[in-house]
């Protein structure tokens, strides 16, 4: 009985000393046999090896034994796909990070299929950029230099693909790995304005774009996104910054809740916008009827000057009276319940509005 059987005595048979016995010696026509024959899964070995041989080079090894494949016959191993749809390289990226760059270099002799690969989808949605920005960001960076050999078209296909979720590669990266952030989005910048502002702007079932899931997880990732915002036109800008969840939260208000350390850049960020893009974030009441103000006087944080500092502006009268008469309501409904110390620190924090 021959060791490589089956698809996983393959995979098994190659360890960090090599192959156990003489695979290299194997004619070319055995050797694809070996490595085109399946498990009761659907899996080659390569297959296997990207997602279970942890403990060994098996991948490496197995791309030393197939370094005579024609293109066909590489190719055919490298398409593979599980019954999830996963082929080997999303299976490395999502498992075996230190696997991608061995099959990335098995991927660039196979031209034809190049981009057929790099954009493949699993059954949730995924391609392996996405894979690896949810679960193993080492491997970002060398999936996106693979991607350079794509045309700009192609490689925004990958960049704005979606899961069944509705989020992209920089939404997972936002969320989960935010030093990846602004490696994803200098990979963009030789798309055009309009694919960058379709990535940025993408919203996900939760009615979220990529600023807004930073300003809510990653602080880290808020900054670079901002950066990469001021290429885009008013407009564009305006659309991301004005966006509000299913709870009615923008990415400034969410920032609010859970990352004050980003108030001031989302600030800064609105400059530009008109008054009443500005009005339409600051006024803007979530699911709670919180708007902006009010909740960062209930929360006692340190944006209540710079937020009325946004407001002084006075052809912002009409929203300024507008906050102004929300807060006084505030005032009035929480001082009521409130001891004289708490009753001081709202007049104290509010002498702006006192003034005027």
């Amino acid at each position: 009985m021959s060791k490589y059987d089956t698809a996983e005595d393959v995979a098994s048979s190659f360890t960090e000393d090599g192959v156990s016995d003489d695979f290299d010696d194997i004619s070319f026509i055995e050797r694809y046999k070996i490595l085109t024959n399946l498990n009761s899964q659907g899996n080659n070995a390569l297959m296997i090896a990207a997602q279970y041989k942890h403990e060994s080079n098996a991948v490496e090894q197995i791309f030393k034994g197939m370094e005579d494949f024609p293109e066909h016959e590489l190719a055919v191993i490298l398409m593979k796909t599980t019954s999830t749809g996963q082929n080997a390289l999303m299976l490395a990226a999502q498992y075996r990070p230190l696997d991608v760059p061995s099959i990335l270099e098995g991927l660039s002799r196979i031209s034809a299929q190049q981009a057929e690969v790099l954009a493949k989808t699993d059954t949730q949605g995924n391609n392996a950029l996405m894979l690896a920005a949810r679960y193993q960001p080492a491997s970002i960076a060398n999936i996106l230099k693979s991607m350079e050999n794509l045309s700009p078209t192609l490689r925004a296909d990958i960049l704005a693909k979606t899961d069944s979720q509705g989020n992209n590669a920089l939404m997972f990266a936002a969320r989960y790995q935010p030093a990846s952030v602004a490696t994803i989005l200098k990979s963009m910048e030789n798309l055009s304005p309009a694919q960058r502002a379709e990535i940025l702007a993408k919203t996900n079932s939760q009615g979220n774009n990529a600023l807004m899931i930073a300003a809510e997880y990653q602080p880290n990732g808020v900054i670079p996104i901002l950066q990469s915002m001021e290429n885009l036109s008013l407009a564009q800008r305006a659309e991301i910054l004005t966006k509000t969840d299913t709870g009615g939260r923008n990415a400034l208000k969410l920032a609010l809740y859970h990352q004050q350390s980003v108030i001031i850049p989302i600030l800064n960020s609105m400059e530009s916008l008109s008054v009443a893009q500005k009005a339409e974030i600051l006024i803007k009441t979530d699911r709670s009827g919180w708007n902006v103000l009010t909740l960062a006087v209930c929360d006692r944080t340190t944006a209540v000057a710079p937020i009325l500092e946004a407001l002084s502006n006075n052809s912002m009268k009409d929203t300024y009276e507008l906050l102004k008469s929300a807060v006084y309501d505030l005032v009035e409904m929480r001082g009521k319940r409130a001891s004289d110390t708490f009753r001081l620190f709202w007049e104290k924090d509010l002498h702006f509005f006192w003034k005027n």
